[in-house]
């Protein structure tokens, strides 16, 4: 059970309760079903939303977001780049000891090479594998920690465009829907507000691999 305290809808309204399990939604202590539906129809009309008009409740699907922001969509280009020539090096590096193991072999089994110089060919190539094995994982490393830090510069935009949003539209709240189960919505969606702001205050956002 969630409460949505001093929600105010021309003027104070007490204390507005959603038990989102459930699918029952409660307020101002005892009431009917009738009246319930009366004050959801006053409360969230059918008509599209304009700047002006209040309303207490508001979602966003994060998710859709996160899919179809030009900015999101970027940086997930730029890590599918990055991933992508990291593993194709690998691959190069994957087919040079393969080679060197088989030739390894061969020398071995053609006996011409003492068994202490076979063992220090065996020692350097397994150095050279966990060498390779070492400079893969820190180049991901290093990619993951690349991504957050630009995640995290784009996230403080999202939120901030989402709270100015909310303000233009009067949402007193603003509920992720894809995280909440939402009773009734209709109307007071601002997912393509959040993704058409989003596109505009970020357009001239690139990503290289310079970048820091």
């Amino acid at each position: 059970m969630r409460c949505l305290s001093k929600i105010v809808l021309g003027g104070t309204i007490g204390v507005l309760s959603i038990a989102v399990g459930g699918g029952v939604l409660l307020g101002l202590g005892i009431i009917s079903p009738t009246t319930l539906e009366a004050t959801l129809n006053e409360w969230f009309p059918k008509k599209s939303i304009s700047p002006g008009e209040f309303i207490p409740l508001a979602v966003v699907n994060m998710t859709k977001v996160r899919d179809e922001a030009e900015v999101f969509k970027t940086i997930k280009s730029f890590s599918d780049q990055q991933k992508k020539a990291i593993y194709e090096e690998f691959l190069v590096q994957e087919n040079l000891l393969r080679k060197e193991s088989e030739e390894i072999k061969k020398q071995e089994a053609a006996q011409k090479e003492t068994p202490q110089e076979l063992n220090e060919k065996k020692t350097a190539f397994n150095k050279k594998c966990a060498e390779v094995e070492q400079q893969v994982q820190q180049k991901k490393i290093t990619l993951d920690r690349d991504l957050e830090k630009r995640f995290a510069l784009v996230e403080e935009k999202f939120y901030k465009i989402i709270a100015d949003a909310a303000g233009r539209y009067h949402a007193r709240v603003v509920i992720d829907s894809t995280a909440t189960a939402i009773l009734y919505a209709e109307g007071v969606d601002l997912t393509d507000i959040i993704i058409q702001d989003l596109n505009q205050q970020t357009a001239g956002f690139t990503v290289s691999a310079q970048e820091s």
